[in-house]
């Protein structure tokens, strides 16, 4: 489990393209977004402040792992107010680069676990990436997505989490990545 601590804190990780992610490595860089494939990220969220702190997980293709600004491509969970509606309901939500945000229908619920599923379609046009967000999709393959953005460029190299500008304001557990729905649930 990773849990906020102190300011700003932030975490992330090269992903490794010459083994775990050999198959999504690009031919000339050590992004993943090998064309024509398929991959699913499960992340456990848990928010616990009845505020609009951020907290998610970015993808990032940036050479600094924990860097998750400027560049990145894709990014998940809860953006502050950003994610909220005109009663201030918080909402998980899908962006892309660092200006399309859009919400989902499922509220984040404070102290519970939510299930996050993304699934990454990596197709070998350039900006013809799609991504769908599943929030608590249960144990049997999602047909519908509670999110879409298609038409897009996601090749990245970092996974990278923000929990939040003070303590103790979210937590993740659970990351896993598999070819399909299966292998993260």
């Amino acid at each position: 489990m990773v849990t906020g601590d102190g300011f700003y804190l932030t975490s992330g990780r090269l992903l490794n393209v010459q083994k775990a992610f050999m198959l999504f490595k690009e031919t000339n860089n050590l992004d993943i977004g090998a064309g024509d494939k398929t991959l699913w990220i499960c992340v456990k969220f848990i928010k616990y402040n009845n505020n609009n702190g951020r907290c998610e997980i970015s993808f990032s293709p940036q050479s600094i792992e924990w860097y998750a600004f400027g560049a990145t491509r894709i990014h998940f969970g809860y953006f502050g107010s950003d994610s909220n509606d005109s009663q201030n309901q918080r909402f998980w939500s899908l962006k892309y680069a660092d200006d399309l945000i859009l919400k989902s229908s499922k509220l984040v619920r404070l102290n519970q676990v939510t299930s996050l599923v993304l699934k990454l379609v990596l197709n070998s046009t350039d900006k013809s990436d799609e991504a769908y967000l599943f929030v608590n999709p249960g144990s049997s393959e999602p047909i519908n997505a509670d999110l879409e953005i298609k038409n897009v460029n996601i090749a990245f190299r970092n996974l990278v989490y923000y929990a939040g500008n003070s303590f103790e304001q979210s937590s993740v557990s659970n990351i896993k990545f598999g070819l399909n729905f299966y292998d993260i649930f």
